[in-house]
């Protein structure tokens, strides 16, 4: 599958930022962690590449699946989610909506409907795993 080189790179940029974020938790700046493992902004964007590349084609084929399934979000479903994101920023949910662009929704809804697809996934597979095991029992009781 051939990605545009815009959206690996800012895949590769996100992974960045987030990782930025997480050392920065254990007291650790951006630059001294470039400083420390002698690599530089650009050479951190490659390491993360592949992962970048990864990510984005399997994000692209679980929101086929969803648009395929007919996978809808509700606004039950963006509510519930925003009082969950609330409570662990101990907020308001309402506070919080009001913080809330449209883009943030918008991004929310597409990352529910991917869970949702996930899900569908799961469940087929614990079905099938059920026949499957349930199959082989009856098959090994009839020998």
């Amino acid at each position: 599958m051939d990605l545009p080189e815009a959206m690996i790179e800012t895949q590769c940029e996100t992974m960045v930022e987030e990782f930025a974020q997480r050392i920065a938790q254990s007291g650790l700046t951006m630059e001294q962690y470039l400083q420390f493992s002698g690599m530089t902004v650009d050479q951190l964007k490659d390491q993360v590449r592949p992962e970048a590349t990864t990510r984005i084609q399997s994000s692209l084929v679980l929101e086929q699946i969803a648009k395929e399934e007919n996978i809808e979000v509700t606004d039950a479903d963006i509510d519930a989610e925003v009082e969950k994101m609330a409570k662990a920023y101990g907020m308001e949910a309402d506070k919080l909506k009001e913080y809330m662009g449209d883009a943030e929704k918008e991004s929310m809804k597409k990352d529910l409907a991917i869970t949702k697809a996930v899900d569908l996934i799961m469940d087929n597979v614990k079905e099938r795993a059920k026949a499957k095991k349930k199959a082989d029992a009856e098959e090994s009781t009839e020998e």
